[in-house]
């Protein structure tokens, strides 16, 4: 018994005074460094991947443990080197974590926020926006934007939103001199809960500035009398909580000003787009979270 409480002290003091102790090696580059195959060199620090590939270390970095396998430097709580490492050509996992639940293709995925986490499939985070009661625009050339009292609220991270809204004349009737002439309707969103005066609304600064910033559509007046605007845009939330973004359109421009009711001398309803950005059945913002961003060549 008097022995063993020796040789324990002899390790205790040992470790206190080297900090590092080596297992089946004498040069130990670890807190604690265990050779399995016994194949590091004995002195120095010239050490191959393929001699540390069968090496599991311990060492604290910032106060914190971290634990490596298959290399003697862990630079996080778990580092993992593993045999693909020495064979890039070849899949080779190196990990393998058997919960019940894993299949081929699924993720391992955060049940909340205390960091549980299971195999689960693969879901896209989606999010659908509102729709307000949209805006009525004078068929004519008009500057700056006003809310359509449509939005989408967005969690923190980079999200790719898509709109698609109607636009349907209102007005004029179907008399042959305004046969012809479409408006150009440009939408965006704002960061702000702004007016529905034209003006009143910027652009917020968090969309992606290299690429679109508008969502543009053309209204021609014809038999139909109707046209769908669509496209998407990417906004950054950089902020650490939820912001909401209100769908602005304004910024027009249109062949002719029909909103006087008046057009070569023929009197008619003056013209409108009808409720844009409101409770039409097509009308919709959506929006995916977006994956990094890889420009093309």
């Amino acid at each position: 018994m008097r022995k063993k409480i020796e040789l324990l002290s002899f390790l205790y003091f040992s470790m206190c005074i080297h900090a590092q102790i080596g297992f089946n090696t004498p040069n130990p580059k670890a807190n604690i460094h265990i050779d399995l195959l016994k194949n590091n060199p004995t002195s120095g620090d010239n050490f191959s991947e393929k001699q540390t590939s069968d090496d599991v270390s311990i060492k604290t970095i910032n106060g914190n443990a971290a634990l490596g396998i298959g290399n003697i430097n862990p630079q996080r709580s778990l580092d993992i080197t593993g045999p693909g490492q020495n064979n890039p050509s070849s899949v080779i996992p190196a990990i393998r974590i058997k919960d019940g639940n894993q299949q081929k293709g699924y993720v391992l995925t955060s049940l909340d926020d205390s960091g549980d986490a299971v195999w689960a499939p693969y879901k896209l985070d989606y999010i659908r926006g509102k729709r307000g009661n949209g805006l009525d625009i004078p068929f004519k050339s008009i500057d700056g934007y006003a809310n359509t009292g449509s939005y989408i609220t967005l969690p923190p991270g980079d999200w790719f939103v898509t709109a698609y809204t109607l636009l349907i004349r209102d007005g004029g009737g179907g008399i042959a001199p305004i046969i012809g002439n479409a408006i150009w309707i440009r939408t965006s969103f704002s960061d702000s809960k702004c007016g529905t005066n034209f003006g009143d609304c910027k652009i917020t600064n968090d969309i992606e500035a290299g690429g679109p910033t508008l969502i543009s559509g053309l209204l021609p007046i014809n038999t139909v009398d109707m046209a769908l605007l669509s496209g998407s845009l990417i906004i950054h939330n950089t902020s650490d909580k939820p912001k909401t973004y209100y769908y602005i359109a304004g910024q027009t421009k249109a062949s002719t000003d029909l909103s006087t009711g008046s057009f070569l001398g023929v009197m008619f309803k003056p013209v409108k787009v009808a409720t844009v950005g409101g409770g039409w059945a097509e009308n919709i913002i959506h929006a995916t979270r977006a994956g990094s961003l890889i420009e093309s060549n």
